[in-house]
């Protein structure tokens, strides 16, 4: 008899150890590694998670947890036991949806809850995270314990900031709950700590009543040292509410080195884009485009979004993600 029977009789149906399971754990976004499980495992409870790290801990076996497997590095991969952590995917409001924006209001949740959902149970009460990821499909679990960095984090920070306690089990299967005030130790390495000092399975998040709408500012720049000016500017005087920028190349051709050889070059651009919520109120409406973007000395003002539905902007890289999917360039 193998561990692994012996691993399904103290856990129960949850252990998977058919290759379609396991196969389908063998590897991550990042394509890099490649371990499969001898069991994957879908705990229907925090009870089988602790039950599942003593059960390792007394063989001597490694267990990784996986979320969406957005790890790059193989991190959410074992060769023994992997926790698939999407099971446990319940999200628990704590405090009033109805209560004044002033009033701090926060939800509990499963570490295999995504983002995607929490988004769209909060919807309805106009609430939401302060800081998302891009890809809304990955877990909270996942995201808190890299950390979780968004186009709001210039102000907001990150996901770990903005997570009041967690529950978390420990190496030794010790199930512990922990915040700044009760086991600040543990609960500021289990935040952004890559899964090596315990695993979140339940964690309490403040939450933030958005505006409901949205405007962005599509603007070019030419000059990295322009961009990081107009960076510094706007995150000081703090005109909006999200901020995200990249590095592009333009292809042009090649040119001859100093061996003589042809070499391609580019000419790289710096597209930034710029948002801010709005209810739409005059005071909003009071500053305009002019002002907003005042002093800024981008290339060329490429676009301006018409005023959308903020759940919108939350979703804003769903048709990229999906081209990515349809070319093939997202697996691999």
């Amino acid at each position: 008899m193998t561990w692994t029977s012996d691993l399904a009789r103290e856990i129960g149906e949850q252990v998977f150890t058919d290759d379609a399971a396991r196969e389908a754990a063998s590897t991550d976004f990042g394509r890099l590694v490649v371990r499969k499980p001898a069991a994957v495992v879908r705990p229907q409870s925090t009870e089988d998670v602790a039950r599942v790290v003593k059960f390792a801990a007394s063989r001597g076996l490694g267990v990784a947890t996986r979320g969406a497997g957005h790890s790059q590095t193989g991190q959410s991969l074992s060769e023994h036991i992997v926790l698939d952590m999407t099971s446990l995917d319940q999200m628990q409001p704590s405090g009033s949806a109805g209560v004044p924006p002033a009033t701090a209001v926060t939800v509990t949740c499963h570490a295999g809850l995504t983002w995607r959902s929490l988004v769209e149970q909060l919807a309805p009460s106009a609430l939401s995270p302060p800081v998302l990821t891009n890809n809304l499909d990955v877990t909270v679990g996942g995201t808190l314990s890299t950390a979780g960095l968004g186009v709001a984090s210039w102000r907001r920070g990150t996901q770990a900031d903005h997570c009041l306690e967690l529950e978390v089990v420990t190496g030794t299967g010790e199930i512990v709950r922990c915040s700044e005030d009760r086991d600040r130790d543990l609960f500021d390495a289990v935040r952004a700590g890559v899964g090596q000092f315990g695993i979140i399975t339940k964690a309490t998040l403040e939450v933030r009543r958005h505006k409901p709408g949205f405007r962005t500012y599509y603007l070019l720049y030419d000059d990295l040292g322009a961009l990081l000016d107009d960076l510094k500017l706007l995150m000081t005087e703090e005109r909006f509410d999200y901020i995200e920028s990249w590095c592009a190349p333009c292809p042009q051709g090649f040119k001859k080195t100093v061996g003589g050889e042809w070499q391609a070059f580019a000419q790289w651009f710096y597209p930034l884009h710029v948002t801010i919520e709005t209810d739409w109120s005059q005071a909003d409406w009071a500053r305009g485009d002019a002002e907003r973007l005042q002093g800024l000395r981008f290339y060329r003002h490429v676009h301006t979004t018409e005023i959308g539905d903020i759940r919108d902007f939350f979703t804003r890289l769903d048709s990229l993600f999906a081209l990515w999917k349809r070319g093939g360039f997202w697996d691999y």
